[in-house]
């Protein structure tokens, strides 16, 4: 049950990492296009791969290419940010650890100092 909900936690935090990557791009995109030097009814011209000659600037804002290098790089930065959520819970849980067994050695130690107390008293008074 544990294992399930981290794993759909991680690919809630990779998708979201996937859409602000994606969404910046978009936005640097469209930025560039409506800075061009070019009006909007000019045609731009075409870059091989992405754009056909017939488009002009105005089309291109909303037929935006897919970066591909977007998801490649949104999901190396969500591995990272994983990485260190990891390390970090990790660290988080050895810390509770040590402190739980510092509290349990703490809590014998009172113990039997309490039981060889009470052991003595016992015998003094037994014995007189």
């Amino acid at each position: 049950m544990e294992q399930q909900l981290m794993l759909e936690r991680i690919t809630l935090i990779r998708f979201s990492l996937f859409i602000a990557g994606y969404s910046f791009n978009a936005r640097e995109r469209q930025r560039n296009v409506c800075e061009s030097p070019f009006s909007m009814s000019e045609r731009r011209p075409a870059e091989p791969g992405v754009r056909t000659p017939d488009i002009t600037a105005r089309q291109q804002v909303y037929r935006l290419p897919v970066d591909h290098d977007a998801f490649k790089y949104t999901f190396v930065i969500g591995n990272k940010i994983i990485v260190v959520v990891v390390v970090v819970a990790v660290a988080a849980a050895t810390a509770i650890v040590v402190v739980l067994l510092v509290v349990v050695v703490v809590v014998v130690v009172v113990v039997v100092v309490v039981v060889v107390v009470v052991v003595v008293v016992v015998v003094v008074v037994v014995m007189y």
